[in-house]
């Protein structure tokens, strides 16, 4: 259950709340089961203004590639990640890449 980001600390306040807002809502969608939360945990979701990842290689260092900010696709954008990435540590030219680059 996403909230605005207003910091870690309103965030880690949030989650008892958040627990018992979405127990109650498996609670709703199914009365019969019984369940006890085993987990829980909360963390930072971040995600670039578009929506689409950040794939490229770093200036400073020609070995060391990236692959960010994955945001609700990320199944479907691993698979293109994982196409730049193999393109660049080939030396191979994709014009997917300036989709997908950080100075977009």
């Amino acid at each position: 259950m996403d909230i605005p980001d207003e910091g870690d600390v309103h965030r880690d306040v949030q989650l008892p709340h958040r627990i018992r807002c979405l127990e109650g809502e498996l609670r709703r969608l199914l009365p019969d089961l019984d369940f006890v939360t085993a987990y829980s945990w909360a963390g930072t979701f971040g995600e670039t203004n578009d929506g689409l990842p950040v794939v490229g290689r770093v200036p400073e260092d020609d070995g060391v590639f990236y692959a960010l900010g994955y945001g609700g696709n990320g199944i479907s954008f691993s698979v293109i990640a994982a196409d730049l990435l193999r393109d660049l540590c080939l030396g191979h030219d994709n014009p997917d890449h300036r989709i997908f680059r950080a100075n977009r």
